[in-house]
């Protein structure tokens, strides 16, 4: 078995490689940026490492909004933004998945 990507792209074929860097699943990356912000399928500066690891389900640290008062209100929309992060984030490793496995 090579080590190889399996797409022809010459890169190892790494877990982070097929979610985040992958030319084959591009389209699928794409779309999902014009629903949720950039940064999450990318690599940055954001994230431990400056690597994406959205596909586990994990997300960047959200920046502070101070701009919502009360804090309670701002708690919340802080969790809303994090559960639609993870939910998008899910959902398109989901479909990477599939079809990396077809």
């Amino acid at each position: 078995v090579s080590p190889l990507c399996p797409f022809g792209c010459g890169a190892l074929d790494t877990v982070h490689h097929v979610f985040v860097t992958c030319p084959t699943f591009h389209h699928l990356r794409r779309d999902a940026y014009s629903s949720l912000i950039h940064a999450l399928f990318r690599d940055s500066r954001q994230w431990p490492q400056n690597r994406s690891r959205f596909y586990l389900g994990v997300l960047p640290k959200l920046p502070e909004i101070n701009t919502i008062t009360p804090p309670r209100a701002r708690d919340r929309v802080i969790r809303r933004i994090a559960s639609i992060w993870h939910s998008e984030a899910i959902r398109l490793a989901g479909r990477i998945w599939g079809d990396y496995k077809r």
